[in-house]
């Protein structure tokens, strides 16, 4: 089994100064977004690091920074998977393909990953009374 570890809640992933500490990262008084020991970038940690996984494991609750919850999802091996979140609140999703529309089909769309309703095919019920 993998272990990944990922925040529960709303809010954002932020470790716990002692986590932090645990973990030998450096740390800045700063804070960003009122969360001083977020680790991104080209700093972030691995989310199945065996050492991250041990800290959070050990920690409980206390390696949570404020409005965060971590906790380790476990996964059978093998499978290819990433981090999903919607409003800070995150799970592990298996990785799978996508298709966008092309540039030409999503004309005042650009950069935005959405369809255009042209681009949906319409119910097959659509227009029948009930």
């Amino acid at each position: 089994m993998q272990k990944i570890v990922v925040n529960a809640k709303p809010g954002g992933f932020a470790l716990s100064r002692e986590a932090a500490v645990a973990l030998g990262l450096e740390i800045f008084e700063e804070t960003t977004f009122g969360q001083p020991y977020q680790v991104v970038g080209e700093h972030a940690l691995r989310r199945d690091d065996v050492r991250f996984v041990e800290v959070v494991e050990t920690l409980g609750r206390a390696a949570s920074g404020p409005y965060a919850e971590l906790i380790i999802v476990c996964i059978p091996d093998g499978i290819d998977w990433g981090i999903a979140a919607y409003d800070g609140a995150e799970w592990v999703a298996e990785r799978h393909r996508e298709w966008l529309p092309a540039s030409h089909d999503a004309v005042g769309y650009e950069g935005v990953l959405q369809q255009p309703e042209a681009a949906i095919a319409p119910r097959r019920d659509a227009g029948r009374t009930r």
